[in-house]
């Protein structure tokens, strides 16, 4: 019996942090991953003034190794081991393609504001190296109207919806 009880706290004790881990990194209604969201927020409120721009809707691409620096124009990210256009001199180039990439469909809410577009694809991708893991938010390089846009939401396996 003593036998079975070391055997089972162990157990427990692993299970038990293995869900504490998946409830760290990940939201309850299948969302973005809570850093990713972090970045995201960082991101529009740089770049936005507060309240003209709303995430519509997100897509995890379910073929992120296809991903390329050529499918984006800006990167965006307080890393500090990755170049973005926040830092850029002496900083590591980003590594792709990334571990995990999300698609997130920004709409421009009721204001007219002329900076804000009406609508924006951005994505939000997971950069590794071996001692290194930044989320890094990058502008699209097409426009979510052109058919080059729909060829590479096909290529990296992303159902957004951009109606």
């Amino acid at each position: 019996m003593k036998r079975v009880v070391l055997l089972v706290i162990p157990l427990f004790l692993l299970v038990g942090l293995g869900i504490a881990v998946v409830a760290q990194t990940h939201d309850g209604d299948g969302g973005l991953p809570f850093d990713c969201q972090a970045r995201l927020d960082e991101y529009l409120a740089d770049q936005f003034w507060p309240g003209t721009m709303a995430v519509q809707s997100v897509a995890r691409a379910h073929k992120p190794w296809r991903f390329t620096d050529q499918m984006t124009s800006r990167a965006f990210g307080d890393s500090v081991h990755f170049q973005t256009i926040q830092y850029s001199d002496t900083l590591s180039a980003l590594r792709f393609p990334p571990d995990e990439v999300w698609c997130v469909l920004l709409k421009r809410k009721g204001i007219t504001v002329e900076e804000a577009p009406p609508s924006m694809v951005l994505f939000a991708a997971l950069h590794m190296d071996m001692y290194n893991a930044d989320w890094i938010v990058h502008e699209a390089a097409d426009k979510p109207s052109s058919p080059e846009f729909s060829r590479v939401l096909s290529t990296i396996g992303c159902d957004l919806t951009l109606d």
